[in-house]
């Protein structure tokens, strides 16, 4: 696992525990704007 894949695996880690407090507010949904996730696809697909 190069150093991005290592990066990747952080923010991953990191995302999952925000995204588990946001669930538990209730907001999780309108938390995350389109935007975000067709930047993290665009990075994938590199």
């Amino acid at each position: 696992v190069g150093a991005l894949g290592q990066e990747s695996m952080e923010m991953l880690k990191v995302r999952a525990s925000l995204e588990e407090k946001l669930k538990q507010k209730g907001i999780y949904k309108s938390a995350i704007p389109e935007k975000a996730s067709k930047a993290k696809n665009s990075r994938l697909s590199r």
